[in-house]
């Protein structure tokens, strides 16, 4: 099931981004099936660590950039405290239960203790229960290590220290990427607009135009919110971020000029975006509309124009 998702999922993906084009902000939507498909890797390489010099390098390369990864993430983005997920991959590798089985019983006591040191509140100091915990990691890596080596399987090599280690590294990467991914997309309201300032641009929107009224925009969610339309039918001028044809920004100007939207948002998004293709939207904006409403509570004022109204000459 897992390589028809993929496969869907990288269509879906691939044709959206020929024919729209891919904004760096949907990146975060790639976060969870990529957690996924890492963890496939780790299950595939942790199986084979040691069957050749080929996944020698593929641990070693996916290794490198699981670190990439793991530092990359802020560690406030973890709702599990990161040194657990150190503690982790070597219950994995080396099964306490096993040892117990096969007479080994100083691991699983190594593992009860280490893990009650990282789980059960201490009344230290900060310092003190820091370096207490880093050392309860280490011995849980490295008593999980000798462990693994002590587990002998029909026809399965003893790990290396390095395997051994990029493994550990793999699978704390894996869950922390799943932790972050897990909380990273949902249901909640998330924008550099606060929801009031929204409701307010909005409101007057709809209070000063028509449904057939255009609005130029950044952000687009001013005109939906209000009912209107989106200039020239651009639902998504984020791309504009990273240029376009001159053909195309000549047309746009020409469009600008002859036929302009009655309302303009400044939001901190048009200046990105329209204000890299339209040198003349400036210009056009100062010369022929009038501030009407501005809205703060964002990163930047929302600032709403709309287009004078042609005088007649006496």
């Amino acid at each position: 099931m897992l390589y028809p998702w993929v496969v869907a999922l990288a269509l879906a993906y691939g044709y959206w981004t020929v024919y729209r084009g891919f904004f760096p902000e949907y990146a975060v939507e790639l976060v969870p099936p990529l957690a996924i498909i890492f963890g496939l890797v780790l299950a595939e390489l942790s199986q084979r660590f040691e069957s050749g010099s080929l996944v020698r390098w593929a641990i070693l390369l996916v290794t490198a950039y699981a670190l990439v990864v793991y530092l990359a993430f802020p560690p406030e983005t973890a709702a599990i405290p990161r040194y657990l997920y150190f503690a982790i991959p070597p219950l994995a590798l080396a099964p306490p239960w096993i040892s117990w089985k096969r007479g080994s019983r100083w691991w699983p006591a190594v593992a009860l203790v280490g893990l009650a040191v990282l789980v059960v509140p201490l009344g230290l100091s900060y310092a003190a229960r820091s370096g207490l915990k880093a050392i309860a990691v280490v011995g849980l890596m490295a008593g999980g290590w000798a462990a693994a080596r002590a587990q002998q399987f029909p026809g399965r090599p003893r790990p290396g220290l390095l395997a051994y280690a990029g493994l550990v590294l793999l699978g704390a990467t894996v869950g922390v990427a799943l932790d972050v991914a897990s909380h990273s997309v949902g249901l909640r309201f998330g924008s550099v607009w606060p929801q009031s300032t929204v409701r307010e641009i909005a409101a007057e929107l709809r209070r000063r135009g028509r449904e057939t009224d255009e609005v130029l925009s950044g952000g687009v969610i001013w005109e939906y919110q209000a009912g209107l339309q989106p200039f020239a039918r651009l639902t998504h001028p984020l791309k504009f971020e990273f240029g376009i044809a001159p053909s195309e920004a000549a047309a746009l100007t020409e469009r600008l000029r002859t036929t302009p939207p009655r309302f303009v948002v400044f939001d901190g998004y048009t200046e990105r975006t329209y204000g890299r293709v339209l040198p003349v939207l400036a210009d056009v904006v100062k010369d022929r509309y009038e501030l009407v409403a501005t809205a703060g509570g964002g990163d930047v004022p929302v600032r709403l124009y709309q287009l004078r109204e042609p005088t007649t000459s006496p």
